[in-house]
């Protein structure tokens, strides 16, 4: 081989090693922000104490501790619950809130007490 073919072979060999390295890194990246988790902060907005855990930003299935009257609705962006949870969003740190909907409840009242009309028995 003279001179010139050998400094072909290099820079071809050169060439080819970054293109194969940088396939590698963006499939490495791609893989990285895949199931990707974070810690965060659940707070329960209830006064209790806040419960930092790793999450998978695209699959949050952490549930507060129930509360008394009162059903778990979601996670939002925001304590008053005006920003919907955005995985897009959640970074290392980012605090979650819980958002509650009061319990409602019907109540009938049937005690076998007759209001009006005539009764023989009386």
């Amino acid at each position: 081989m003279n001179k010139k073919t050998r400094i072909t072979a290099v820079l071809l060999a050169v060439v080819i090693a970054l293109i194969c390295a940088s396939v590698f890194v963006a499939c490495n990246k791609d893989a990285q922000t895949q199931g990707a988790r974070v810690t965060v902060r659940f707070d329960a907005n209830d006064g209790s104490e806040i419960k930092a855990q790793s999450v998978d930003p695209d699959n949050i299935t952490y549930v507060p501790n129930a509360r008394v009257g009162y059903d778990f609705v979601c996670w939002t962006m925001d304590k008053d619950g005006n920003e919907p949870l955005d995985s897009s969003k959640i970074k290392l740190g980012t605090t979650l809130y819980a958002q509650w909907k009061i319990k409602t409840f019907t109540v009938n009242s049937n005690c076998g007490i007759r209001t009006g009309g005539n009764r023989s028995d009386r």
